[in-house]
């Protein structure tokens, strides 16, 4: 509930205590109760992350924990007007306004099932018990998601389905000060392949923490996309895409994050079958005084397994970004392969980079490899440019946008990867000079 103002207003960590007090029940599902309470018992245990934590001391956590933030009065929600971003792209648009289930534009294609998630979990408990908080590994926000969430999205596709249009999910964040805790639960059975976005959009101040956890079974196929564009002043998100192919199966995830004034996306990719493959992509681009923090893991548990991640930043004024990749290779996981590469573009004599790529290797017959570049336009490519006539802002937009474009290029839906490139077109300068190139 949101507090009356004339009450005084506890920061984060201080209300925290009270909210686990009262964190909604298991809804009549033991299982569910258990696995609130555990989560509950992990924050009131260690506590959120402090500025000297390993993995915050690059972000300023403070700036979330020691803020006021209100929990979101229970009502409908309705879709409020947003940009178009991903609208129109697929077969089906569901909208989570202020993390509720707000309903869906457009049917169902077969072998599809949608529903809000607190729907689910009073009707038919039973179908989530081994899929909810079974991916996501604990940390202090999944925590705070885990013990207190009350609704999100449910998304199965049944086995052997085939899905080629985009499924879009869009999240809306309405602002004032709430913090929201959508849940996204998606399940391919075996055999099935899909297409999944997931919007991110803000409009005031908010602090969003969601939990995404998908879940393959064997030789299936998913392209998962992340758009985030939370209000670049005032958004603030903590979030956890969680990510479990099974045997055989492979999850392609692109995350594309350029809102929020303080971004941090932990992406938990867990390869625990043989012949599993992640394919962990990404690209941020902030300016201002924006921070973006992405901790991004492949763990290689089963033999056999591949996985390889690419992030790129460009990183303009006085903006912060992080980046700590890492890659696990198991004892046992033998024949495995991960490779890892993080590549930055400075605009800026302010703007910072931290990145960390780095490998944990306990086997020996292992293919893995990992590398960081930090640096400005290449000039001998920004020559060649200035030489044929191109005014030199042009010329520094063309190079961006190559640099870019460089992730969204593996796309394989068309339309969706046409959507991305505009969203990036209107960050950059010369916008209008650089359109005909994804014409």
């Amino acid at each position: 509930m949101e507090a009356p103002a004339s009450e005084a207003q506890p920061t984060l960590q201080a209300a925290l205590e009270g909210w686990l007090d009262r964190a909604v029940p298991g809804r009549g599902a033991p299982w569910l109760q258990r696995l609130r309470q555990a989560a509950a018992r992990f924050l009131r245990e260690s506590g959120l992350p402090k500025p000297k934590d390993e993995a915050w001391r690059f972000t300023p956590v403070r700036r979330i924990t020691e803020a006021v933030w209100h929990l979101p009065r229970t009502a409908a929600p309705v879709a409020p007007p947003v940009p178009p971003h991903l609208d129109g792209l697929g077969v089906l648009r569901v909208d989570l306004v202020d993390g509720r289930f707000a309903g869906l534009d457009g049917a169902c294609p077969e072998g599809v099932e949608v529903e809000s998630l607190a729907t689910m979990l009073e009707r038919a408990p039973a179908r989530l018990e081994s899929l909810l908080g079974a991916v996501a590994e604990r940390s202090p926000f999944e925590a705070l998601n885990t013990a207190l969430f009350e609704d999100g999205v449910f998304i199965e596709v049944a086995a052997g389905a085939r899905i080629e249009a985009p499924i879009v999910v869009r999240h809306v964040s309405t602002g004032g000060d709430r913090l929201l805790l959508p849940r996204v639960l998606l399940h391919l059975g075996r055999g099935a392949e899909a297409t999944v976005a997931e919007a991110w959009h803000g409009q005031g101040r908010s602090l969003v923490c969601g939990v995404s956890e998908v879940c393959l079974d064997g030789d299936a196929h998913l392209l998962h996309v992340r758009l985030q564009e939370e209000d670049p002043r005032e958004g603030h998100e903590v979030c956890t895409l969680a990510l479990r192919p099974g045997r055989d199966s492979r999850i392609e995830s692109t995350v594309v994050s350029l809102g929020g004034a303080l971004t941090r996306l932990d992406v938990q990719g867990r390869l625990l079958e043989e012949g599993a493959e992640l394919t962990l992509d990404g690209l941020y681009y902030v300016k201002g005084a924006q921070v973006v923090d992405h901790h991004v893991v492949a763990d290689h548990v089963a033999p056999r397994c591949t996985s390889r991640q690419r992030y790129k930043g460009i990183v303009d004024e006085a903006a912060h970004a992080v980046f700590d990749g890492v890659t696990y290779v198991r004892r046992g996981a033998q024949q495995s392969s991960g490779h890892q590469e993080n590549r930055n573009l400075l605009l800026s004599s302010e703007a910072v980079v931290h990145t960390k790529p780095h490998l944990e290797i306990d086997a020996d017959d292992v293919s893995a490899s990992h590398g960081a570049t930090v640096g400005q336009l290449e000039e001998a490519q920004l020559f060649y440019l200035l030489s044929r006539g191109i005014e030199q802002p042009t010329a520094e937009a063309i190079l961006l946008f190559a640099f870019a474009r460089e992730v969204l290029d593996g796309l394989p839906v068309e339309a969706l990867r046409r959507r991305l490139e505009e969203e990036v077109l209107l960050r950059l300068p010369e916008r209008r000079a650089l359109e005909e190139l994804v014409q």
